[in-house]
């Protein structure tokens, strides 16, 4: 299976993993707090359980820099969401028919959990997100700051399927339109020679 890279997002700017971000789900007739309803990771025995919804915050409508910054968070977290859980439709929501990684992101995700199957690890660290949207324009680019830990995929019987390697410090480049609204993603590249801004930039 073609090697993906794989996401996650948080609300604050540091060095961390991004996965889990949000408010989490819980299972009828189980209390908050309760141990039923706490995130369970995935692995050989089953798939993640309670995995916790990404939450919108108000920039993430804002026509602005730090509205497009927002809203590449919140997309990073849904393809994490989505990897965790199969549950891909938000993720087509937020992503342009343009978007070629969006689509085989999904289409992949899709494959995997219509076999029975699942994903596991591929925990995503995200450092520093870096948008650029010129005055005026309604279409800006963010560097993104970007790792990844290992994963892996297994089938319906809890076979391992696929490995996915741990990714070194990377840069990601991704551009994203406002649209009646609201920020749509439309490509998403490794650039790992992307000049990164000097801090306080």
């Amino acid at each position: 299976m073609k090697k993906l890279m794989k996401f996650a997002a948080g609300a604050a700017i540091t060095a961390m993993a991004l996965t889990g971000c949000g408010t989490t789900g819980t299972e009828a007739g189980s209390e908050p707090g309760s141990s039923s309803d706490l995130p369970i990771g995935a692995s050989s025995e089953g798939p993640a359980r309670n995995v916790r919804v990404p939450q919108e915050s108000e920039p993430l409508s804002a026509k602005s820099a730090e509205g497009l910054k927002t809203f590449t968070y919140y997309w990073i977290s849904y393809n994490s969401y989505a990897q965790q859980t199969g549950e891909t439709d938000k993720l087509d929501e937020l992503s342009s028919e343009e978007c070629n990684y969006c689509t085989n992101e999904i289409k992949m995700i899709n494959d995997v959990y219509a076999d029975g199957g699942w994903m596991a690890g591929g925990d995503p660290r995200v450092t520093d997100i870096h948008p650029k949207l010129p005055k005026g324009k309604t279409t800006g680019t963010a560097l993104v700051e970007y790792s990844e830990t290992a994963g892996t995929i297994f089938n319906a019987d809890g076979k391992k399927i696929s490995t996915i390697e741990p990714k070194e410090p990377t840069v990601l480049t991704v551009k994203a339109s406002y649209i009646d609204g609201e920020w749509m993603m439309h490509s998403i590249e490794e650039t790992p020679d992307a000049e990164l801004p000097a801090a306080g930039e």
